[in-house]
């Protein structure tokens, strides 16, 4: 299962303010399907620390999956990286992305 793309919006958010994070899990052929299982998101603050620790993301349809966060008043400003896994029955594909990545969001 491809979990592609994920997004952020908005990317500068401040505390108390919803950021929703979005995903899309596809075949290896392309086509949109969801996870058999499940499908979670990680949110790690500046260093690694996690702020939300694995949360389900709303399917709303077919391949099509979200996460609206709350970004807490109790944690550090910064970068915020994402972590999505997905459970299927042929296995579990997990995508995290990297400090500087597009999908990220900033935390303020």
């Amino acid at each position: 299962m491809l979990i592609a793309p994920i997004a952020s919006n908005p990317k500068r958010v401040t505390a108390g303010s919803l950021v929703v994070i979005s995903c899309e899990t596809r075949t290896a052929a392309g086509v949109l399907t969801t996870p058999g299982t499940s499908i979670s998101l990680l949110i790690y603050g500046p260093g690694g620390a996690t702020d939300r620790t694995s949360v389900a993301m709303v399917t709303s349809s077919a391949g099509i999956h979200s996460y609206a966060f709350a970004f807490p008043t109790t944690v550090p400003s910064g970068e915020r990286t994402l972590e999505v896994i997905a459970i299927h029955t042929d296995g579990t594909s997990r995508v995290r992305t990297e400090p500087g990545n597009a999908a990220n969001f900033e935390g303020v």
